[in-house]
């Protein structure tokens, strides 16, 4: 089971995330955090890589998959993984 906040009900990953976030009062250190955030993701693999997934209309190649979480769950999730080139725009 995730550990959640009793705030918001949100993953406690989540409301670390908000609240280093809410701290950055510049648009570019916020911009900065959310791409270091997204290097410290695992990367997208490459059989995920394909046509139906890939964003269209993106001047980067960004390729975007979404899976379903438990449906038997009280609160049912989504779950997106992405990647895109150049690096810096990833995560």
């Amino acid at each position: 089971m995730t550990d959640t906040s009793a705030e918001t009900g949100a993953p406690a990953a989540f409301d670390d995330i908000l609240s280093d976030f809410e701290l950055l009062d510049d648009w570019e250190d916020r911009y900065r955090y959310v791409i270091e955030l997204g290097r410290k993701l695992e990367p997208l693999p490459e059989d995920e890589r394909t046509q139906a997934n890939k964003v269209q209309g993106c001047a980067s190649q960004v390729w975007l998959a979404t899976h379903s979480g438990d449906s038997s769950a009280e609160r049912p999730r989504s779950h997106f993984r992405a990647i895109a080139t150049p690096t810096s725009c990833a995560g």
